[in-house]
């Protein structure tokens, strides 16, 4: 007996002995051996093969642009890559980082790599938050930016477009979050918009993104099969919320909602198709409902939109439904107030961050700018009716040029500037709309400079400008003369350019042909059943034909005296048979009529027999 199975069987049962000796052979029989690792890439591979993915990216991005439909064998390909890319980060996840019943262990975490600030994504799952579900992740995990000057400007608060501004709590600000936390308290995900205002109410805006970071670390979805359908729940919900914060009479700090929007655009890697539904749901929402009034919510969505998805495609189920609704805004809105001006100018700026790399032509767009800057002139525009389409705005929206104010850049919460307000207070949001106007004109003129339609679109614009330049410089600061000045040149050296290169239309050029002409020949015995036809392959050609045709025509005809031949002895023969058919039947017909009469005459004798005898 084996030694070790004699020293198994010593002190034990026979079947205690037998089930561990089974149990140690399925452990065996589930033991993984050794496998070969891929080679370690250097940085030039690396470099290279990160290079390759950019470029394939930026196709499939151009592709989408430009409406193309991918062939099936690129779909197949694709799909192989995702297969492929799925199960490689699933390889080197198993090889970074194993997986224990209650999370990732402390050493692997330690040498995990250091946190990237650009990326709501990269935030470390310490120990003690699996363990404790207390602390709150690194400090180095949330960057902000909390001046004052970033909580202002239309450019500079809501970033249109990329990366979302980055947000950074100090440390004193993160120490009183941590210790505003209890260490035995474990953030539940809502899953509704009522269960987050509830799990908000006593949290500060400032702590709103350490708190949703919070949750996303400790539902994250290598901790629990479950967490992926909750968070894919609570990213709904934050798309909610941040359109509540921007519609509070607080007016939250907008460095907030760019953090929480950041979050959205780190969910929407893993939940695209539930971001996507609730932002849809939003818009058909505001159109059924305020299609001529959008709330600050509305707007912050609309911003949200463009640093989530890819705003360049042709067709796009969140994207182009967003670009209706604005287009529809800036072509069926009378604006009434200066608040309703600001809320043209965003969309018009969300517009041009919409089309910057695909660059459509929003006719829209130009139309609202014009119109825009005509009804905030202090003096009164040229009546051109070649010019363009001029509303009939109120007009308190003229500038008055009081020599006291001053210049300013246009300001996210100007879109809920109260009609009340002081007459220094309008004055100054009247620059602002002037200088962003100006400002979005020559964008939109190196945006579209390309198009072979620049004139007849810029000529208005031009007009417009030049009407600012000459009549309303005395009224206007000199910064914001400066911008129309510079605008005017370059739109009015633009068209020059578009006029010089614009060729008129020309028909396709043909070579002329000459006439081809021939030097007659005369035959002396000419004679029309013979062929003069010099080229004797030809001749032999048509020779051949003629006899082919002839050849036909007999056949033909041979074909059709046969047909007739046997037509005639079918019909012969039908004839015959019918004759005798005549014979036949007359002769039967005849015995059963004679048959018939006999018979009869047998019943009247045996009748009148019958009689006699009675």
């Amino acid at each position: 007996m084996n030694p070790d199975r004699a020293a198994l069987l010593n002190g034990k049962g026979r079947f205690q002995a037998d089930r561990e000796y089974d149990e140690h052979l399925r452990q065996m029989a589930l033991d993984q051996r050794s496998k070969p690792t891929e080679r370690t890439m250097n940085e030039a591979e690396k470099a290279d093969r990160e290079t390759q993915k950019l470029k394939g990216l930026e196709e499939e991005r151009l592709r989408r642009m430009k409406g193309e439909q991918n062939s099936e064998e690129e779909e197949e390909e694709q799909e192989q890559s995702d297969i492929e890319d799925y199960l490689g980060d699933i390889h080197g996840k198993q090889n970074n980082d194993k997986m224990s019943d209650t999370g990732p262990s402390a050493n692997n975490i330690r040498q995990s790599r250091q946190l990237d600030v650009e990326e709501e994504d990269d935030f470390l799952i310490e120990d003690s938050l699996v363990a404790s579900q207390s602390d709150v992740v690194g400090e180095d995990s949330l960057p902000m930016n909390g001046s004052d000057e970033y909580s202002g400007e239309f450019g500079q608060t809501m970033p249109i477009g990329g990366d979302i501004g980055a947000v950074e709590l100090t440390d004193h600000e993160l120490h009183q979050i941590k210790k505003s936390h209890d260490p035995d308290y474990k953030d539940e995900c809502p899953q509704s918009h009522a269960e987050l205002l509830k799990a908000t109410l006593n949290v500060s805006l400032s702590e709103l993104p350490v708190l949703t970071q919070r949750i996303r670390a400790l539902y994250h979805p290598q901790l629990n099969a479950s967490n992926k359908k909750k968070l894919g729940v609570f990213s709904t919900v934050l798309v909610e919320h941040v359109a509540y914060l921007a519609d509070q009479c607080l007016k939250p700090p907008l460095f907030i909602l760019e953090a929480l929007i950041r979050h959205i655009h780190s969910l929407a890697k893993v939940f695209p198709e539930e971001i996507g539904g609730a932002i849809r749901v939003r818009l058909k929402l505001i159109h059924e409902t305020r299609a001529t009034t959008p709330t600050a919510g509305d707007l912050v969505i609309l911003t949200a939109i463009g640093a989530i998805f890819s705003t360049s495609d042709q067709f796009h189920q969140v994207v182009t439904p967003a670009m209706l609704y604005m287009g529809f805004y800036l072509n069926q809105k009378v604006p009434q107030t200066l608040s309703d001006l600001a809320v043209g100018t965003y969309l018009s700026t969300l517009f041009l961050e919409y089309q910057r790399l695909s660059s459509r032509y929003i006719p829209e767009l130009v139309n609202y700018t014009v119109n825009c800057l005509s009804s905030l002139l202090p003096s009164q525009t040229p009546k051109n009716p070649n010019a363009w389409h001029q509303r009939n705005l109120p007009a308190d929206f003229k500038l008055h040029g009081d020599p006291g104010t001053t210049s300013r850049l246009l300001r996210f919460w100007d879109i809920l500037h109260p009609p009340d307000a002081p007459h220094m207070l309008n004055e100054e949001l009247k620059l602002a709309l002037i200088d962003s106007q100006v400002v979005l004109c020559s964008t939109m003129a190196e945006m579209w400079v390309g198009k072979s339609a620049f004139p007849e679109i810029f000529e208005p614009v031009a007009t417009c400008l030049s009407c600012m330049a000459s009549t309303c410089k005395p009224k206007l600061p000199d910064p914001v003369n400066e911008n129309i000045h510079n605008a005017a040149n370059q739109i009015r050296t633009l068209l020059q350019q578009a006029r010089i290169a614009r060729k008129p239309l020309l028909l396709h050029y043909h070579r002329p042909l000459p006439i081809k002409t021939f030097v007659p020949k005369f035959e002396e015995s000419f004679n029309p059943d013979k062929h003069y036809d010099p080229d004797r392959e030809r001749a032999e050609l048509r020779k051949l034909k003629a006899e082919h045709k002839k050849e036909r025509k007999g056949a033909m005809r041979e074909l059709r005296k046969d047909a007739n031949f046997i037509a005639r002895e079918t019909l012969r023969e039908k004839k015959e048979k019918d004759v005798q058919y005549e014979k036949k039947y007359k002769r039967l017909i005849a015995e059963i009529q004679g048959e018939e009469g006999k018979e009869a005459n047998d019943y009247k004798r045996e009748k009148r027999l019958r009689k006699g005898k009675r």
